[in-house]
Parts: C-alpha cells; sequence; structure tokens
C-alpha cells in the first residue's frame, strides 16, 4: 500500500474516533443536560406566573383603594376609609367589610372564568356593604334563585357568594351549607349560607316554613339561602308558588353555559396546576380540539364536565410521552 494512502486512511480513522467519542461523551450528558434545560424553563415560567399573579394582587388592592374612597365620608373629619376598616363594634346587621379578606376574594375573581352574573353580584354587594357600613345602618339582604344547567358552576357560584358574605361581615363563616332536597323536612342555620339544589323538587309549603323558621332565629344573625336548580322554569315555579316570595321578593341568577373558549381557559388552568406546559400548548389550540372532539350541544349539556375531561386525557398523554421518552 502507498505510504500517503496509508496516511490518508490513518487520518480519516482518528476523524471517525474523535467524532465517535465526541457522541459519546454528549449522548451520557443528554439527560444530564436535558433535565437542567426542563428545571430552568420550569423556573423562568414559575416566575412569570409569579410576577403576573403580584401584577393583579397590585390591580386589585389600587382598585379597592379606588373603591374606598370613591365611597361618601362618614363624617367630616374622618374620611371614609378609616371607618369602613375600623374594628370597633357595629350594631346586630351591619356590615363590617375586611379590606384584606376582600382583597383576596377580587384576586380569585379575576382567576375564576365565567360566572359573570355572580361576580356582577358579589361586586355590587361589596359596594352597599361599604355604603352601609359607613352609614351605621344594618344591611337586609335578599335571599337567591340560582339557575344553570349541569357543569354551569352553581356549587362553585355558591361557594363564592360565601366568601364575599364573610369578607364583607355579614355571616359568621365562608362555610356553605348543603342542604338535601329530598329532606321531609328543611330546617336552614341562621349565620351561614344554606345552598338548597334541585329546589323544584321540594314542596312550597316546606320552604315557606323554612324560611319562616329563619327569620325567627335569626337573632342578629343573617341567614343567606340559594336555592338552585338545573332549569329556569324550575326557578319561576318555586317563585310563583311560594308565598314567602311573594312577600319578599328574591335576587335571581341566571348561569350562562361556559363558551369553548372558556372551557379552553378551565383546562388549561387544570393541567399547568399539575405539570409545567410547552408555550406551544394555548387556549386557541385546546379549543379547537374541544371544538373537534365535542359538539355544541354537548357542550352546553356537559358544561365544565367537558373541561375536567379534556385535562385529564391530556395529562395521561403527557404523562405516557414522558414516560416513554
Amino acid at each position: 500500500m502507498p505510504a500517503s494512502l496509508a496516511r490518508n486512511l490513518e487520518r480519516k480513522a482518528t476523524l471517525i474516533q474523535s467524532l465517535a467519542r465526541r457522541y459519546i461523551v454528549i449522548a451520557s450528558r443528554l439527560p444530564e443536560i436535558k433535565a437542567a434545560a426542563k428545571n430552568k424553563w420550569v423556573e423562568s415560567r414559575r416566575a412569570e406566573f409569579g410576577q403576573l399573579k403580584q401584577t393583579k394582587k397590585e390591580q386589585v388592592h389600587s382598585a379597592m383603594h379606588l373603591l374606598f374612597q370613591a365611597m361618601p365620608r362618614s363624617s367630616p373629619s374622618s374620611g371614609f376609609l378609616g371607618s369602613a376598616l375600623s374594628t370597633t363594634t357595629a350594631s346586630a346587621g351591619v356590615p363590617k367589610p375586611n379590606r384584606d379578606a376582600i382583597e383576596e376574594l377580587f384576586v380569585e375573581l379575576q382567576q375564576t372564568i365565567g360566572l359573570e352574573g355572580v361576580k356582577s353580584w358579589i361586586f355590587k354587594l361589596v359596594e352597599d356593604s361599604i355604603r352601609f357600613h359607613a352609614a351605621g345602618k344594618p344591611m337586609s339582604l335578599r335571599h337567591l334563585l340560582l339557575s344553570g344547567g349541569i357543569g354551569s358552576g352553581r356549587k362553585t357560584a355558591a361557594k363564592l357568594i360565601a366568601r364575599a358574605l364573610f369578607a364583607v361581615g355579614l355571616v359568621m363563616s365562608d362555610n356553605v351549607t348543603e342542604i338535601s332536597s329530598n329532606a321531609d323536612k328543611i330546617r336552614f342555620s341562621a349565620g351561614s349560607v344554606n345552598l338548597l339544589d334541585h329546589a323544584s323538587k321540594c314542596r312550597a309549603e316546606l320552604l315557606d316554613i323554612a324560611f319562616n323558621h329563619l327569620d325567627q332565629i335569626t337573632a342578629g344573625l343573617q341567614g343567606f339561602v340559594i336555592l338552585g336548580d338545573r332549569k329556569a322554569a324550575g326557578i319561576s315555579t318555586i317563585q310563583g308558588s311560594s308565598i314567602y316570595f311573594i312577600k319578599k321578593e328574591p335576587s335571581k341568577i341566571n348561569l350562562a353555559p361556559f363558551t369553548s373558549n372558556q372551557l379552553a381557559q378551565i383546562t388549561l388552568q387544570q393541567i399547568a396546576s399539575k405539570m409545567a406546559l410547552s408555550p406551544d400548548v394555548t387556549v386557541e389550540l385546546l379549543q379547537q380540539a374541544i371544538e373537534n372532539r365535542w359538539s355544541d350541544g354537548e357542550r352546553n349539556s356537559r358544561g365544565v364536565y367537558i373541561a375536567f375531561d379534556m385535562s385529564r386525557y391530556l395529562l395521561h398523554e403527557l404523562t405516557d410521552r414522558k414516560s416513554v421518552v
């Protein structure tokens, strides 16, 4: 073999060996590099979400400051803000707004998808409670008739309303007492929020007895009742057949079905709370997937359970792919 050819082969072999060694080193370090890149991405995403949450909280804090300052002053010498946040003992039925609790509630309302009617009801409640507190007058509440289909958020709405009533000092607890519609005897609790779902199954005379009993045992503690039903017609039947509601008209909220965009946002929230997501996973992408998988009728009839199904499916798929990789 000529010497020149041997030298060329030797150089080629040396190059192949060096490349092979380089690839072996890279392959051995590849899992470590991937893990470091993933951790860095997760930390950056957490920082972004933390900053976004802090920004929302600052916006709510600023809005709360404007809300308190915009209300009338209780006296020429002391501003309304100081009056509304005072710790002096108030008369029975007079609201006692807690600014920190209201701010936390407003932050949660910003992060809650849908339920616009409930949010408007809560915002008005807070404004009214501040005015009544400044005037030192008791604030009466009208019970609530809440209608919405399966998965429309009736229980979530009840929990938010309970938090709002507790934040403004009109009830003693932010817990919701659920009452069975199949009970032979209905009793509502004073000082708390009572939820009677599927209320159209109850007889009107039982409801009248329960409401009259609640009014008698209140003794300075307001009891608030939410009657829920899947159909607005059921709520109208309750209102029309109840003597109590003829004398004391209740408030009414109808929960609209979630749109496909709102279901996509809820799906994204569900997934993001359990694992880090790529920036490629967007609300628009999830919305398209939901619209392709479920018809309008299915989305309207199942509501938020569509988002739960979608999030469980995606979490399962993403977990399987990670385990394979």
